[in-house]
């Protein structure tokens, strides 16, 4: 049983080689697989000479989607790899946290993707925030639309005593910051959407991975922790966020065109409260 680590970089230096020291000393991990995305920076210079890594070059900016495609494709066609282990620069794992990612993969042959809870500077996310059900177009929209947030609350979340004093629950998708996941059922179902830069890639992972009978899990027992530290300009960031959102409703939830345009002017809004206010 093999397992790698795929960690996608973009110009992230000091963050990529901590993350990188850190993770390839771990005895649950057997390669290290860092995508990097077309860098301009020197981020893979203080890398090369670290235990049990090997460097991948995306052929553009292609996102993250893209590049943890590149990583999933190498661990299997040539690590023959089993399990692999998505995870941000800025993030944190134990070995028992990995060592617990594992074990659930290997315990279900119909669970493809699983991920504990996460750490933020300062708070714990709640189990409602780290995993999520299934969200109709509506509900989905709205959710990232704060004016009409407020209204799909209940049904855009987990409540919290569905985790309640259980180490692990079945879900419909989990945080993309780190999460481990079956190679071969990933790929199974084309895993990452490369059209899809950077947000949603979550959703579009926990549908592809229901459409084919597999299950995503919570790990409710277990955390890690994430640095997150903005890396995009907020404009730019709604942007990104519209265009994934598109892209999700109408290839996965096969939104007609009428609630497209809706989709598009509610975007239009939140873009422009953004510019204005924030």
């Amino acid at each position: 049983m093999t397992t790698a680590a795929i960690i996608v970089n973009y110009n992230d230096g000091k963050t990529l080689y901590e993350k990188v020291k850190s993770i390839s000393a771990s005895t649950v991990i057997d390669a290290v697989i860092v995508v990097d995305n077309k860098s301009t920076d020197d981020s893979l210079t203080a890398i090369q000479e670290l235990d049990k890594v090997i460097i991948l070059y995306g052929e553009r900016n292609g996102g993250y989607g893209y590049g943890n495609n590149i990583g999933l494709r190498y661990a299997r066609e040539v690590l023959h790899a089993d399990y692999a282990v998505i995870s941000n620069p800025d993030t944190e794992i134990t070995d028992k946290c990995l060592n617990a990612m594992i074990a659930m993969l290997s315990s279900d042959d119909r669970i493809a993707a699983c991920a504990p809870m996460c750490d933020t500077p300062g708070s714990r996310f709640e189990a409602p925030a780290c995993a999520w059900p299934f969200r109709t177009w509506r509900i989905e929209l709205f959710e990232h639309c704060p004016i009409l947030r407020k209204t799909v609350r209940k049904a855009a979340h987990y409540p919290a005593a569905a985790f309640t004093d259980k180490d692990h629950a079945e879900v419909f998708a989990v945080l993309g910051s780190c999460l481990s996941v079956n190679i071969d059922k990933v790929l199974e179902t084309g895993a990452y959407d490369e059209d899809i830069f950077l947000y949603c890639e979550e959703n579009v992972l926990g549908y592809k991975l229901k459409e084919h009978g597999y299950k995503t899990m919570l790990l409710c027992k277990e955390s890690y922790f994430h640095n997150h530290k903005p890396s995009i300009p907020d404009p730019k960031n709604v942007r990104i966020l519209r265009d994934s959102e598109l892209i999700y409703f109408s290839r996965y939830l096969k939104t007609g065109a009428f609630k497209m345009l809706i989709s598009r002017i509610l975007f239009a809004i939140v873009s422009l409260e953004t510019r204005l206010f924030c």
